[in-house]
């Protein structure tokens, strides 16, 4: 499986998105592939990094099969692992 992962321009960053996104990947090692989302790429997941609550990373143009994750604190990271992983299930 597939995710792409959009990341804000970072003016108004109030968590480390970086680090959030490197543990995302170590909790879903050899499951799914996560790459920095290409609007050329359809994508059965996608990811958006945003770095506070305007949620103003543009990532309309990316093709995915599901609704993107939008997460703006990363208090939400516990939130999105399980909506991940319910998305994973529902490939199955």
């Amino acid at each position: 499986m597939l995710f792409g992962v959009k990341f804000c321009g970072g003016c108004n960053p109030r968590y480390d998105r970086g680090k959030l996104w490197k543990r995302l990947k170590e909790d879903f090692a050899g499951k799914i592939t996560f790459e920095l989302a290409k609007e050329s790429q359809s994508y059965d997941g996608l990811v958006v990094f945003c770095g506070c609550t305007n949620t103003c990373a543009g990532y309309k143009n990316i093709k995915t099969k599901r609704k993107p994750i939008l997460i703006w604190d990363d208090k939400q990271y516990d939130d999105m692992i399980e909506t991940i992983k319910k998305k994973w299930r529902d490939e199955d």
